[in-house]
């Protein structure tokens, strides 16, 4: 009979996470230090070895949930149902479809979008798309792209403390940046990098800039020694699946995300 654990230890999470290193990027990655003390682990134990993993995201406010279904198993439900009793009254999640069902006993769902994971399979693709336009970003730059957010992707994950891993593009012109692509996790010890807040200013789309900036961070993780680079995508978002395509990503697998939250605080209406 499985059993719903709590992990602490980076080995046994990183040998069940390394079977599908792309399915699990943000887990891998999460291993880092950089990143390991916001970190929250649980697995699904059985006959000595973990099935099923989850990892709740701790970076603020928000805590958000990850949990893939492990392909090879269909008990995935199983373990969300069993999840459910440890998890925070709110929180967010990156998870699969049926999570919606085997949480209904305890949180109501909010949908946010059907997403599709994507991994680098062709890196030669990439580096042929580096022009010199392109150029690292660092925490000198968090105003200007706060600036860039607000008028090309308000509402984005940034986080400012990923300018420090030293792996964030951006195109300048003038006194502003137009164009970025960043990373939502990166750890150079465990070889993985998950890009991410890629956009364009709108007068400027469709010119070749999101290709740029891509092409030149895709480069520099390459040159650090990243074995393992995915991404997420929305899955109605034709014109960035088609960048990714061409840069030489392929599609993965496909989750949803979603706000959960209590029923005991719906019930109440607690804001």
């Amino acid at each position: 009979m499985p059993q719903l654990i709590a992990l602490h230890d980076k080995a046994t999470i990183r040998t069940y996470a390394m079977h599908n290193p792309l399915l699990y990027i943000y887990e891998i990655g999460d291993l880092d230090e950089f990143f390991w003390p916001h970190t929250v682990w649980y697995g699904w134990l059985e006959a000595g070895q973990i099935t099923q993993l989850a990892l709740v995201y701790m970076p603020g406010d928000l805590p958000v949930l990850l949990s893939h279904a492990n392909p090879t198993r269909d008990d995935h439900a199983a373990f969300l149902q069993a999840l459910a009793v440890v998890l925070p009254r709110t929180f967010y999640a990156h998870v699969d479809a049926h999570a919606v069902a085997a949480l209904a006993d305890h949180y109501q769902a909010h949908h946010h979008g059907h997403y599709f994971k994507m991994g680098l399979a062709d890196g030669h693709a990439a580096v042929a798309a580096a022009d010199q336009r392109a150029t690292l970003l660092s925490p000198a730059d968090i105003p200007a792209l706060e600036r860039l957010y607000a008028a090309a992707y308000p509402g984005n994950w940034f986080d400012p403390r990923m300018l420090q891993t030293g792996f964030y593009a951006g195109i300048r012109e003038g006194a502003g940046i137009v164009a970025t692509a960043g990373i939502h996790v990166v750890s150079t010890s465990e070889g993985v990098a998950a890009l991410g807040n890629v956009t364009t200013l709108p007068s400027l789309r469709g010119q070749g800039y999101g290709r740029s900036v891509c092409a030149h961070l895709l480069g520099q993780l390459q040159a650090a020694g990243i074995r393992h680079i995915g991404l997420n995508v929305s899955a109605h978002n034709a014109a960035a699946q088609a960048l990714y395509t061409n840069l030489g990503f392929t599609k993965v697998a496909e989750y949803h995300e979603y706000t959960f939250r209590s029923l005991l605080d719906v019930g109440n209406h607690t804001p």
